[in-house]
């Protein structure tokens, strides 16, 4: 039977009439009383005919979210000879979240409920592995100052769909490396993540208030184990759940129906060392250094001996193989020491999945990171963007510009000592097993393919680069040629806008020579809106970072003439030392 909407009028200006119809005929309904001192009384019908449809749920569902705040009061009478006993109704009701409050009398009984959007079910904890994979599911942190089990953390996620899986814990959210546990509770519904009030009577009866609200993607569900990663704060956070108590038993009692959710074991697993997430000491790990030359020589690197290569507008990136997945990471690390991982801002929540044979499992590569529109590598900026969004909000962005990103491998990091030949047709080897983002540089081996090469990035006519080439010896430094000249400057502090830009972002920055030399200049253009709006919101995360900008020359003063920004390098660490006292002192220096 499907059942129309359900319509809800004023029955009386002061009671509330909750209608459902099948077919223009009305086949259940419910009145609520005003309330009073927070509590509704209210009378249900369903008819007979319909009985096993699913109309009264549906209706209390209804009530119940109309009236959030409230305490309800359900009133209900055995429906005649051919209707439920007065036992399958106390049954159904206890099921719908209502409890007893007065023993039932032959032909009516009392339940009472929080008409706030909660459980409707106390003995319903959800199968976890319904839990979808892969999305966005509402996560939300509760702190719940019950009357009863005292001050706890309600720790719930889910869907509009399967509703909100709860957990319970007295402890404060883990660390990195840090395991509480955590008792599961029963299935809540979604609406009940948004909630902050009081529970005024009944099961959790208390203050509720929000701790933490965002997202998380669950990567792996079973019975026992739970992977899932917190996406909505500026770094991936990783978490496993444990479940300790054993599987579920066939419940024979109401107290048993209540506790099957279990005792858990949470586990921060978010990587606090490169070396080993990537397999990689730091110091190997570091980006690589090149050797540079002006363009108007490029012809003397055309020679028999070199392997030139198309360079990418993307940030350096290591990959780490293991023997079923892949992890990327930049080559910088946080302010706090943590390596700055990329793995699900590429792959998607689920990573690379991949079968690599043993002899390359363990291996580290070096490679570029870009985003592909089109056939062609995105700008900078926009890339800058992808990479230092949460998440969610990266995952987000790359839907909604039409954004595939790719990786560009071009050397096995480590073995360095070997002929760079070497390393090449080992990164071909390795390439066949990888995903098809995954891809190698062109390789002009013959001067007159260097030179068709180079002509094409410097024309303008190559998709993925305007950056220019690399020439690889077969040992020592490689030598990297632009086309157009750039410089490299050091972003010494964020200033407002003005005139269009003022209020709406930053004007620009002032930049020096080295990391704490003096100021020299400033550079205002070059930006998009969503940078200049970042650099004003946060300017603790510009300052201190190298910058790459293009001008029309160099002053004897060090400044530039006419500097244009282009985009922060992404693999370099920001230098911290005297800075971050500096950027927060001018930063107060601009609040009016």
């Amino acid at each position: 039977m499907k059942v129309a909407k359900i319509r809800v009028t004023d029955f009386d200006k002061i009671r509330k009439l909750y209608l459902a119809a099948h077919n223009g005929a009305t086949v259940g309904h419910v009145v609520t009383t005003p309330a009073l001192d927070g509590i509704r009384v209210t009378d249900l019908y369903v008819h007979p005919a319909a009985r096993k449809s699913g109309i009264a749920s549906s209706l209390i569902d209804e009530v119940k979210k109309r009236n959030s705040g409230n305490t309800l009061v359900l009133r209900a009478r055995p429906y005649g000879v051919k209707g439920p006993k007065l036992t399958q109704l106390k049954a159904f009701y206890r099921k719908m979240g209502f409890i007893d409050d007065i023993p039932a009398a032959d032909t009516m009984m009392l339940k009472v409920a929080d008409a706030a959007p909660g459980l409707p079910d106390r003995s319903r904890f959800g199968d976890v592995t319904k839990l979808p994979r892969e999305k966005a599911l509402k996560f939300v942190v509760q702190e719940h100052l019950a009357h009863r089990a005292g001050r706890h953390y309600d720790v719930r996620m889910g869907t509009p769909e399967t509703g909100l899986y709860s957990w319970a814990t007295k402890k404060e959210w883990p660390g990195p490396g840090g395991k509480i546990m955590l008792f599961q509770q029963p299935v809540h519904r979604y609406e009940y993540g948004d909630f902050q009030g009081t529970l005024p009577k009944g099961y959790g009866a208390g203050m509720v208030k929000t701790h933490d609200k965002g997202a998380v993607m669950v990567t792996h569900a079973k019975p026992d184990k739970i992977k899932f990663i917190v996406a909505h704060r500026g770094a991936p956070e990783y978490y496993t759940l444990l479940r300790r108590s054993g599987p579920p038993a066939d419940p024979k009692t109401p107290r048993q129906r209540e506790t099957q959710g279990g005792n858990w074991l949470l586990i921060n697993t978010t990587p606090t060392d490169i070396k080993k997430l990537m397999g990689i000491d730091p110091a190997a790990a570091a980006k690589l250094r090149y050797k540079s030359i002006p363009a108007q020589e490029v012809e003397k690197l055309f020679t028999q001996g070199n392997i030139i290569q198309n360079k990418v507008d993307g940030a350096s990136m290591l990959y780490h193989l293991l023997d079923d997945r892949i992890e990327a990471a930049s080559y910088r690390v946080s302010k706090e020491g943590r390596p700055i991982i990329h793995t699900q801002r590429l792959f998607g929540p689920g990573g690379a999945k991949v079968q690599v044979p043993k002899e390359h499992v363990g291996t580290t590569l070096r490679g570029e990171a870009y985003g592909e529109r089109e056939g062609k590598a995105i700008p900078p900026q926009e890339l800058g963007g992808i990479l230092n969004a949460s998440l969610l909000k990266s995952l987000e962005k790359q839907k909604e510009q039409g954004v595939t990103m790719k990786s560009m491998l071009f050397d096995v990091a480590g073995e360095q000592d070997k002929p760079y030949a070497e390393r090449l047709a080992k990164l071909e080897s390795i390439r066949k097993f990888l995903p098809e983002q995954f891809h190698l540089p062109e390789s002009a081996k013959t001067p007159e393919e260097a030179k068709a090469l180079w002509e094409r990035i410097s024309s303008g006519q190559h998709p993925l680069t305007h950056e220019g080439i690399v020439a690889w010896p077969q040992s020592g430094l490689p030598t990297k040629v632009k086309p157009m000249p750039e410089s490299d400057v050091w972003i010494r502090n964020v200033f407002p806008g003005e005139g269009k830009y003022k209020g709406l972002g930053a004007g620009g920055f002032e930049y020096s020579l080295g990391p704490e030399s003096n100021i020299v200049g400033r550079v205002g253009t070059g930006f998009s809106d969503d940078t200049r709006r970042e650099m004003l919101t946060n300017p603790d995360r510009w300052v201190g970072r190298l910058a790459r900008i293009r001008a029309q020359e160099k002053f004897p003063s060090g400044a530039f003439r006419a500097p244009a920004f282009i985009a922060r390098h992404e693999d370099y660490p920001m230098k911290t030392a005297s800075l971050i006292g500096e950027v927060k002192r001018r930063a107060s220096a601009h609040v009016d």
